[in-house]
């Protein structure tokens, strides 16, 4: 498996990873801003245009980085993850420095844990922990995250929404 940045050649993979996180998680409560990305993101062009923008310092500083978890011949996208370089006050409450998701189809073989841990590891020597977060109601990604090394640091509510925040040491990568 490799980690990498999706480019115009991958367009084929990302359609048949769309297909299958519309077909399964449109219920999906915690993958609902995935869900409007990819409804209106039709071809790969605008999701790279919104992935090269997002990698621009915005006004606060913040740029995010987006990586796609790629099958070990490289031709299905199991997985993402977007890991932000600096937190404005707002994002430290309720998002933190990495969100990921895995494809639907191919849930349930400890993907999550490996995109998270490649994750983390990449903040070594940068931040002493990384900020991420769950929603209440999502057993699994909290279970993904602290068999990671990740400590409660309670729960946060946005927009009636609430979150449990949590850090991970850079260390435990």
């Amino acid at each position: 498996m490799q980690m990498r940045a999706l480019t115009p050649a991958d367009a084929a993979a990302y359609l048949v990873y769309r297909r299958d996180t519309l077909a399964h998680d449109r219920d999906n409560p915690y993958n609902q801003n995935r869900i409007r990305q990819m409804t209106v993101e039709a071809t790969i062009t605008p999701v790279l245009a919104r992935i090269a923008q997002a990698a621009r310092p915005d006004e606060t500083g913040m740029r995010q980085r987006t990586l796609y978890l790629f099958d070990d011949a490289n031709t299905a996208i199991l997985g993402r993850v977007s890991m932000r370089t600096h937190l404005s006050p707002a994002m430290r409450g309720y998002a933190g420095h990495i969100g990921y998701d895995v494809a639907p189809s191919a849930r349930g073989r400890g993907l999550a844990k490996w995109i998270l841990r490649d994750a983390v590891a990449q903040y070594a020597g940068v931040v002493p922990f990384v900020i991420v977060s769950a929603a209440v109601g999502n057993l699994a990604s909290q279970h993904v995250i602290e068999s990671c090394g990740g400590q409660s640091q309670g729960i946060h509510e946005r927009d009636g929404e609430r979150y449990y925040l949590y850090q991970i040491p850079t260390t435990q990568a």
